[in-house]
């Protein structure tokens, strides 16, 4: 496990506070976390239906990996959830502004050698939707930082504590080339990755 990624006690104590109860409850099952590299600059992308879905993807890496998260900054805007976040290593993302602060700051996440949550597609799925096209930030980032990009399917989630969760983590893709084109090219290959698990 890297030192880069986000090792506090904040982290810890939520870990043990949401972390244990979730993969106990769901009887939680993680499969191909021999995929996720110990150390160096990662972007794990999932697929996501469920305000729960950072939590589990990050409980099901933590032996491995404790990642930042890039989240909405409606979620900020509480001065009490604004500091749970961002003492739990969230970065706020302005979806309908300049996402220019959190792009730097995701990329010396992930230049120091940590790792980094994303979901491509921008916001939850509603249940009528199978799938929406992905955004191009996660081709954006790989390509500035150097990063691999771990793609992970997520089951089950949106059905808690009354279902199953399943997390399925595929193998790591290499950055794209830079250029808008490749970035989007890239962001909707991910998002294939990760819904072929």
């Amino acid at each position: 496990m890297t030192p880069a990624d986000h090792h506090t006690a904040f982290r810890y104590a939520l870990e043990a506070v949401s972390g244990w109860p979730l993969g106990a409850l769901s009887r939680m099952t993680v499969t191909g976390l021999e995929h996720v590299p110990p150390s160096g600059p990662l972007i794990l992308v999932g697929n996501h239906r469920s305000v729960l879905d950072g939590n589990v993807l990050s409980w099901a890496v933590h032996t491995v990996r404790r990642p930042r998260f890039l989240g909405k900054a409606e979620l900020f805007r509480n001065p009490v959830l604004r500091w749970v976040f961002t003492t739990g290593g969230a970065i706020p993302v302005d979806r309908t502004g300049d996402v220019t602060a959190a792009m730097r700051a995701a990329i010396a996440v992930l230049k120091s050698g940590g790792s980094l949550v994303m979901y491509p597609e921008g916001r939850r799925l509603k249940r009528h939707e199978d799938r929406i096209p992905a955004k191009s930030g996660v081709g954006f980032l790989a390509a500035a930082s150097g990063a691999s990009v771990l793609p992970a399917r997520l089951r089950g989630v949106e059905g808690f504590p009354f279902s199953r969760i399943e997390v399925t983590l595929g193998r790591p893709l290499p950055p794209p080339p830079p250029g808008k084109e490749a970035a989007r090219d890239f962001a909707q290959a991910v998002m294939d990755a990760v819904y072929s698990l």
